[in-house]
Parts: structure tokens; C-alpha cells; sequence
């Protein structure tokens, strides 16, 4: 049988322009619309790789990507070391689990295989959200 694709890649629309949350987490709706990921809310769903004004294309953090991705730095991280997600007043993306250490409870989903600043996209694996508690 052959594969029907090699990578899962959705496009789907938006509610609002995501054009900047490229390498951030974000969530599907029960209209299969994208939305920025709410802490508040249920766990991350998909990841945005490509961002227009209206559309997004994602990949799914339960897998489906045969490859690595961009992800966004909040923060300085280590290759080698686990990811989370966090928001940092209006800004968006990933922060080294063992570097920084802010209280409070986030999710797990990726690793960093180069090490990076804040502001820089760095090569990173997508896995299934972990949730984590940092006391």
C-alpha cells in the first residue's frame, strides 16, 4: 500500500491574521478554524509552520511529521534539552525546561537539537504534549 503522504500537514483558516505565531502552538476548534493556544484551555494541538492573513498550515503534536521544524525562543536553550511552551506578556513560543524554571504549570512538546537566543527560530522535534507543573 502506499503512504498518502509523508508528512501530516493541515491547512486550515483562522479567526485572525497568525502570520506572526509562526513556530508557536496553537489549537483546532469544533469548526476546524485555528486559534492561538489559550493555558487556559485544553492541551496544544497543532504547531504552525507557514502563516497568511486568513490560513494556517499546521502539524499535529501526536505526530504525523517525519522531520524537524522551526521553533520560536522566548528564551536561551540548550541542544539537547526538552521545551516548553510558554506566553510571556504578548509574546509567544519555547523556553528551555531546565534553564528557565517559572512556576506555574505548562506542556512539553518539543526538543531543541541546536542551541538558540530569544527571538531566534531553532531546529527542534515536535512530541505529544507533556503537561509539567514548575514549583
Amino acid at each position: 500500500m502506499k503512504l498518502t503522504r509523508e508528512n501530516a500537514i493541515i491547512h486550515a483558516k483562522t479567526s485572525t491574521d497568525l502570520s506572526a505565531y509562526v513556530g508557536c502552538i496553537a489549537n483546532f476548534n469544533n469548526s476546524n478554524v485555528v486559534s492561538l493556544w489559550d493555558p487556559d484551555g485544553d492541551p496544544p494541538s497543532c504547531f504552525i509552520i507557514h502563516a497568511e492573513a486568513d490560513s494556517v498550515s499546521v502539524v499535529p503534536l501526536h505526530g504525523g511529521l517525519g522531520g524537524t521544524i522551526k521553533v520560536k525562543l522566548l528564551a536561551e536553550v540548550s541542544a539537547g534539552h526538552e521545551l516548553y511552551f510558554a506566553i510571556q506578556g504578548g509574546d509567544q513560543g519555547f523556553v528551555d525546561l531546565i534553564e528557565e524554571s517559572v512556576a506555574g504549570d505548562f506542556f512539553i512538546c518539543a526538543l531543541a537539537l541546536e542551541a538558540g537566543v530569544a527571538g531566534e527560530m531553532v531546529e527542534a522535534v515536535l512530541f505529544r504534549p507533556e503537561a509539567v507543573t514548575i514549583a
